[in-house]
């Protein structure tokens, strides 16, 4: 075992600290990019600052909206949403999925329909939900959690389908019990699929959930997105978008974590 001590553990920490550094200098290069641009744009006149505001009228905004609380509080209302339309999205999807995945029977009977219902864009039912259900939450819950359960389900159902008839046929003669065959066979073959669709599954909450704010909502950062529209304040759509971009990276680095850890996971290692 190499001593981190040692000149070759010193050489790899050494290498470490510069790839990540590297990594860290290459992602932020395209955004300082179009900051510096954005700012020369607003700066120079080449568009009106009430249509292009500054990078600094923009984080003026952020840093007002944070001290009345205004900001945290529709980052509340959305969060709550988000955690709420995901749970029930998820565990529909899982459902579903291993139904599916493990039944022909249920695959025949329900297959059909569900992938003919996972085509139809969640957004588009949004008007019958509203006639249907008006503009509470429940409506809005419904929303987030359809475009949550999709990938989840599809991704679980291709985990329980990458299982081969002759793992099952050898479980069976091995008269295995059904705790013991979902914990070493289906369980194994299925989430690392599940981790991936719910990975996916929270980018599709955010993007239904500031959808449906869009249309229907008096709180939320789709709503402060909207109002910041209708009043021409493009400084609170700005903040509104940068918001929604920080929390959506924030969940999927968290995401891509825990995928990479299932990866390692799965291979046997640390």
């Amino acid at each position: 075992m190499t001593s981190p001590a040692s000149p070759v553990g010193q050489a790899r920490a050494g290498g470490g600290w510069r790839r990540a550094a590297s990594s860290l200098a290459l992602a932020l290069a395209f955004p300082v990019a179009v900051l510096l641009l954005w700012s020369a744009a607003s700066h120079g006149g080449w568009v009106l600052r009430a249509i292009l505001p500054t990078p600094g009228d923009v984080a003026e905004t952020l840093a007002q909206l944070w001290r009345s609380g205004e900001l945290a509080e529709h980052v509340r209302v959305s969060g709550w949403r988000v955690v709420q339309g995901f749970a029930f999205g998820s565990l529909a999807g899982v459902v579903l999925g291993l139904a599916t995945g493990l039944s022909r029977l249920a695959d025949d009977l329900l297959g059909p329909t569900l992938r003919a219902f996972f085509q139809v864009p969640t957004m588009a039912w949004i008007p019958l939900l509203i006639l249907l259900m008006g503009t509470g939450e429940g409506m809005k819950l419904l929303v987030i959690a359809k475009a949550v359960a999709v990938p989840v389900c599809l991704s679980t159902f291709e985990g329980v389908r990458s299982l081969s008839n002759h793992h099952m046929e050898v479980a069976q003669v091995l008269r295995l019990r059904p705790w013991t065959r979902w914990r070493r066979l289906v369980l194994p073959a299925t989430f690392p699929s599940l981790v991936g669709g719910l990975r996916l599954g929270l980018t599709a909450a955010l993007i239904s959930l500031v959808g449906v704010e869009l249309v229907s909502s008096l709180a939320g950062l789709g709503y402060l997105l909207n109002r910041g529209r209708l009043v021409f304040q493009i400084d609170v759509v700005f903040v509104s978008i940068l918001v929604i971009g920080l929390i959506g990276l924030t969940l999927d680095t968290v995401m891509r974590k825990l995928d990479a850890r299932v990866g390692a996971w799965r291979r046997g290692g640390p």
